[in-house]
């Protein structure tokens, strides 16, 4: 998943319309990213598929960012929190994801991945003392219960070799999400997020090279087939690199409220793909559990 909860608003905006379709197709492809995943990992280890994706994530955003760059944004940028944001958006939530898909089902793994939102709200309220109230105090428990369902009933189903393993790591990753969300909150109040974002995915890139190298070293690299490496650039040219654009696109003509509730099309698409393309088992249990979590998204949205 690769996006901002910001507006930006150049002089000419996209008319509504587009802007919906850009915003639908992103996260539409971010919900496909979960089956291509379980596509590679068979030939391509977790961290080495990472820092595939993300080198060429960079080069595709990196001409983008640098007209930013050349305009002045580029002086005094903060640093600190962009080497932050790399660590947790980029290095760790891929690295948790990657391997949590080794040992569960992409279906349990997107439901999880669900409660994203939720989890971000209460980092915020912990770590930025943002007022919960009762609405958000509500969805963030809903949530909760609607993955620890998802943990126990893949756990009970089977289908996958260590379903509570990976989805314990799934759970790490969407941590590792909300606290890089918090963290560029402001930086993308007071930069372009194009080019923050750019920057903090080439930091995330260089710390993806020492488990890429390790890996490497431990395992090898055999051959890895032609539909595998496709699935590789589509990971890293479309479903990073040309949806951050979409995403921002968007953000032109619509509100950032508006737009964060298309991210629960990301757990629909991904259950549907793995049980279509995949033919991944998903049980009643688990659903309930994904109605949970979209429920409790649903409620810390509320104003």
């Amino acid at each position: 998943m690769e996006a901002t909860d910001t507006k930006t608003v150049p002089a000419s905006r996209p008319g509504r319309a587009p802007a919906v379709l850009a915003v639908v197709l992103c996260t539409t492809i971010w919900g496909t990213t979960y089956v291509a995943t379980k596509v590679v990992l068979p030939e391509i280890p977790p961290f080495t598929l990472a820092f595939f994706r993300f080198v060429i994530a960079t080069a595709i955003m990196a001409p983008f960012a640098w007209k930013y760059w050349r305009t002045g944004h580029g002086r005094a940028l903060p640093w600190k929190r962009l080497v932050l944001m790399g660590l947790t958006g980029v290095a760790l939530y891929f690295m948790f994801q990657n391997l949590g898909l080794v040992y569960t089902t992409a279906s349990a793994a997107a439901l999880i991945q669900g409660a994203i939102p939720a989890i971000t709200i209460l980092l915020a309220g912990v770590f930025l003392k943002e007022r919960l109230g009762l609405w958000r105090v509500s969805g963030v428990s809903l949530s909760v219960a609607g993955v620890v369902l998802i943990v126990l009933a893949s756990e009970q189903s089977g289908g996958a070799p260590a379903p509570l393993l990976g989805n314990l790591l799934m759970l790490g990753s969407s941590l590792a999400w909300g606290v890089y969300t918090i963290t560029g909150k402001v930086v993308h109040e007071s930069f372009p997020p194009l080019l923050t974002t750019a920057i903090s995915t080439a930091v995330g890139t260089l710390f993806l090279l020492p488990p890429f190298l390790g890996e490497i070293f431990l395992q090898g690299f055999g051959p890895v087939s032609p539909a595998v490496w496709l699935n590789v650039f589509y990971l890293g040219a479309v479903a990073s690199g040309l949806t951050f654009i979409l995403w921002n696109y968007g953000l032109q003509a619509l509100d950032a409220s508006e737009t964060g509730n298309y991210i629960n099309l990301v757990p629909v698409v991904a259950v549907a793909s793995a049980v279509l393309l995949l033919g991944e088992p998903v049980r009643t249990p688990q659903v309930l559990g994904g109605l949970l979590v979209l429920a409790g998204v649903y409620l810390t949205g509320r104003r």
